[in-house]
């Protein structure tokens, strides 16, 4: 289950992979939503639906794809996660486990983080 608060980070995400890869928000949020509803996203203004969320960061992801760049982020956050392409997890300061996304969606992803996250003795709220 998705959170307000995980929107809100999510915010925080794509306003600083845009501005690192110094894109407007014009360019970014073209065909999806308005600049004004992306620019109170960034700012933790709007929550931003799970629709606009997830179509932002499928298109980060794309640009990802086609310039080669690494997106590194640092989440707790189970749904933001399973929009990436892998997810390392740590544990006490080590790599525990590594998901690849391969050829699944996002929803058969998010479904293997949250197996991962429950091995190494999270609750729900640890999750979400």
């Amino acid at each position: 289950m998705e959170t307000p608060g995980n929107r809100l980070f999510a915010g925080a995400v794509i306003r600083g992979e845009r501005l690192r890869r110094d894109w407007s928000q014009e360019g970014l949020c073209r065909g999806i939503c308005t600049v004004s509803y992306l620019s109170k996203i960034e700012q933790g203004k709007a929550e931003g639906s799970p629709d606009v969320i997830r179509l932002l960061l499928e298109r980060l992801e794309v640009l990802n794809r086609e310039r080669g760049t690494t997106i590194l982020m640092v989440t707790h956050d189970a749904f933001t996660a399973s929009c990436c392409r892998r997810v390392v997890f740590l544990r006490d300061g080590q790599i525990f486990q590594e998901l690849s996304r391969g050829e699944l969606d996002r929803r058969a992803f998010f479904a293997q983080i949250i197996r991962v996250i429950t091995q190494l003795g999270g609750e729900m709220e640890d999750v979400l």
